[in-house]
Formats: C-alpha cells, structure tokens, sequence
C-alpha cells in the first residue's frame, strides 16, 4: 500500500518537472528574429517590403505557433513609404512609394531591443 502511494507521488513530480521543462524551454518566447524580405540596402520604387517577426525558444527553434505582434515606427522617410495592411500578425509590408533614404524601428511585444533598419528607395 506504502509503496503504491510513493509510487504514484514520484510520477506525479516527475511528469510535473517535464511539463516545467518542456513550457521554459520549449513553449517560451526567449527571443525575436526580424527578417527582412530585402537582401540589400536598395529598394525599388514599387516594390513591396517584408518584415518578418520569428518568436524562437531557448534552443533557436522557430516557435511558428506562438504570435508576436510586430510593431513599426518610422523614423525618417514617413512620405516614401506606404504600410500595406495584412493579416499576419508576425509580418509587416511596406511599399515604397518614392526616392529617398528611409529608416525603421521594428520592435515586439518580446524583443530586448528594438532593431533598427536603414534602406534607400532607387528608381
């Protein structure tokens, strides 16, 4: 009878330490990736712009079922660029709309730091 008890107490606190484990280490949003849809510095006038908020976990794995609310400000070049609106809560697009220099803070609801990103509109 003793050991039954024990037995059932020991499994119950080994499955609750792999349910602690598995939220902190697994489910957990430990940091933000922003990935921008552009390799360059240089956007064409007309082009469409897209940044991409990844949520990862402790082990750098991509956590695609969690959402992060990206957030955009823009810094310099407010009338060169125009926000497309979208439905993915992880994602913003931008269409640039004229020539100039443009920069942009991207923050979340997890980030650190914000991160800021510097592009030039070309013809």
């Amino acid at each position: 009878m003793f050991s039954k008890i024990l037995v059932f107490f020991l499994s119950t606190i080994a499955v609750l330490i792999l349910v602690f484990f598995a939220w902190h280490y697994f489910l957990s949003i430990y940091e933000v990736r922003i990935i921008v849809s552009q390799n360059s510095d240089e956007i064409k006038v007309g082009d469409c712009l897209s940044i991409k908020a990844i949520p990862v976990n402790s082990f750098a794995w991509a956590l695609n079922f969690r959402n992060t609310k990206i957030k955009l400000k823009i810094l310099n070049g407010k009338s060169l660029i125009q926000k497309v609106e979208n439905s993915d809560k992880n994602c913003i697009k931008v269409l640039a709309i004229k020539k100039g220099n443009i920069s942009l803070v991207v923050n979340t609801d997890f980030s650190l730091r914000s991160t800021k990103l510097n592009f030039t509109i070309v013809e």
